[in-house]
């Protein structure tokens, strides 16, 4: 009951809805990684990604949910190529850039200009 408290329907089915938005329908549980007894994260692979989430149940029975954390989410198939690809089928000029910004001024990772 404490994660029903925490997170009530009408704020678990937007973030619900936002996942669907952004990777398509939920499919299966891709990986399961069990941290302790009462913990695991999983992969849950989507239509079009996956998300990665913090499950926590209570020791106590009827182990209910007590934590539900989405750490991530990636898409599939979300390479630099394509991402290339997508910026140069915008229309006008178009440009991109990926910075690591662990020095004293930017590195560029990854840059395309399209025009």
């Amino acid at each position: 009951a404490p994660f029903k408290q925490a997170v009530p329907e009408a704020r678990f089915t937007p973030l619900t809805q936002q996942l669907r938005t952004a990777l398509g329908e939920p499919r299966r549980i891709e990986r399961f990684t069990p941290i302790g007894q009462w913990a695991a994260m999983l992969i849950v692979g989507y239509d079009r990604g996956t998300a990665t989430v913090r499950l926590t149940l209570d020791a106590a029975a009827p182990h209910a949910v007590t934590g539900l954390l989405i750490t991530g989410t990636a898409l599939r198939d979300d390479s630099a190529a394509k991402v290339q690809a997508e910026v140069a089928a915008l229309p006008g000029i178009a440009t991109i850039g990926v910075y690591a910004l662990d020095g004293a001024t930017p590195t560029p990772v990854f840059e395309v200009k399209c025009e």
